[in-house]
C-alpha cells in the first residue's frame, strides 16, 4: 500500500529491518495507542508525500537510546529516524 492512499484510522506500521510496512488499526485514544505499541512517550515529525501531509510517530527517546537505524522510515519521511516508526494522516493523532 503506498502511503497516500492510506485510509483515516489505519496506519503504515515500519519495524526496523522491515522490508516493507505493515498496514494496522489504529486504536482509539490513538496516543494511548502509539504509547503502548513504542513503549515510551510519543514524538512526531511533520513530512509531506506527494504533497500530501503526513505524520511520523516514534519513540521520543529513540534518539538518547541504543535504537537500530529504520531504513525504511527514513527512506519514506526523507530524515534519519531510529526505532519502530508508524506513519499516519495527521488527523488520526
Amino acid at each position: 500500500m503506498r502511503i497516500n492512499d492510506l485510509p483515516k484510522g489505519q496506519a503504515l506500521y515500519i519495524k526496523v529491518g522491515a522490508h516493507q510496512p505493515d498496514v494496522v488499526d489504529i486504536d482509539w485514544p490513538s496516543k494511548d495507542y502509539f504509547q503502548k505499541m513504542l513503549n515510551g512517550y510519543v514524538e512526531h515529525l511533520s513530512f509531506t508525500n506527494g504533497g500530501e501531509p503526513f505524520l511520523a510517530v516514534f519513540d521520543e527517546n529513540a534518539k538518547e537510546s541504543t535504537h537500530e537505524y529504520n531504513e525504511l522510515a527514513s527512506h519514506i519521511v526523507n530524515t534519519h529516524l531510529v526505532g519502530d516508526v508508524f506513519l499516519i494522516n495527521p488527523s488520526d493523532l
